[in-house]
């Protein structure tokens, strides 16, 4: 008689990847200040603040870059209507 072995699956908790400043503020292509005073302090972007050093989520930063090239669409479309309606600015 074969003893039933038992199929334990493993899950290995992953971590998030955290990023430093510096990294989130390249990839998104600003300055580390503009970050900091703008993203961060404004609430837009949320961080972690568990070290001494601020550290953003990366599924946080690419929700913001995604958000961020929505609202770029959105904002050239109404652009484009209003210049195809007439009602830009005359000087």
């Amino acid at each position: 008689m074969r003893k039933a072995q038992s199929k334990t699956k493993r899950t290995e908790a992953v971590e998030p990847e955290l990023l430093s400043l510096s990294q989130a503020a390249q990839e998104l292509d600003v300055s580390t200040d503009f970050l900091r005073t703008n993203l961060l302090a404004e609430g837009v972007l949320p961080f972690d603040k568990s070290g001494p050093q601020p550290r953003v989520l990366r599924r946080d930063l690419e929700n913001y870059k995604v958000e961020r090239q929505r609202r770029e669409k959105l904002l050239t479309q109404l652009t484009q209507e209003t210049q195809d309606l007439g009602l830009g600015y005359d000087y």
